[in-house]
């Protein structure tokens, strides 16, 4: 039977997760390459203190944004250099996706529905295995779900004016740079089409000039910018590859 509260029914759900993805995560050894090289840039962060430029072998890393680092690190400092500590953070990550589910499904179709839909990711075979592997689409996924589903929170109203509407399409704006942090522009090419196209099908196109857009650009540039514009101060060339290299010509070439 359903918990009566609903902050109850979410705490339940996490701590289920909990269960599912924490016991014997530092029991086997580190997959290669991913999970060695993510464990190894973080570890190298802790070594020598510097969380702006990310190195394996200590050589430079530029392939991808430091949000995953900087929370493996941190978890590295707690726990120590070990299998558990690395992982931690995905199946951290995992366990918030859970809980955002359950909570966006319950508020569309009711509690019941929160709870299979809670239940229905947690079981997935995919999904179970990324909680318990240390790459960086946890953190991506976990921020794009939580920003879509503010989005559709602030959607619950009528009209995106309302201040409470304001408030959740700032906290998505949010959500989408600590994705950009994840693992790059992806998480906005994402997550902006899929809320311009739930719009066009509810026939809603003509409330966008009511969303607070600029501050919601404000937030997210505030967010992302600052490592940006410290990585390319401290390593000129580095916007050039992460924007170029990096996220287009890998994708129209055959050179790497």
């Amino acid at each position: 039977m359903l918990a009566a509260n609903r902050s109850l029914r979410l705490a339940i759900y996490a701590i289920l997760a909990a269960i599912l993805y924490l016991p014997g995560l530092g029991r086997p050894a580190l997959w290669e390459p991913d999970e060695g090289r993510y464990a190894e840039i973080a570890r190298e962060m802790v070594i020598s203190g510097d969380y702006v430029t990310p190195r394996d072998d200590f050589e430079l890393y530029f392939e991808k944004p430091p949000l995953v680092y900087w929370a493996n690190a941190a978890s590295i400092k707690i726990f120590g250099v070990n299998e558990f500590a690395v992982r931690l953070p995905a199946a951290l990550f995992s366990i918030g996706q859970v809980v955002v589910t359950a909570a966006l499904a319950e508020l569309i179709f009711g509690a019941t529905a929160g709870f299979f839909a809670a239940l229905a990711l947690a079981l997935s075979p995919l999904f179970f295995g990324f909680a318990r592997f240390a790459t960086l689409d946890p953190a991506l996924a976990f921020f794009l779900t939580a920003a879509l589903a503010a989005f559709h929170v602030a959607a619950h109203d009528d009209s995106f004016s309302q201040p409470s509407a304001r408030r959740w399409m700032l906290i998505s704006a949010a959500m989408l740079a600590l994705g950009t942090l994840a693992k790059g522009p992806v998480a906005l090419i994402l997550g902006g089409p899929i809320a311009l196209a739930w719009l066009a099908t509810e026939r809603r196109l003509r409330q966008i000039v009511q969303m607070p857009l600029v501050w919601c650009g404000l937030i997210y540039l505030a967010i992302v910018l600052p490592w940006f514009i410290l990585m390319e101060a401290r390593n000129p060339g580095f916007l050039h590859f992460f924007f170029i290299h990096e996220h287009l010509e890998r994708y129209v070439t055959s050179n790497e």
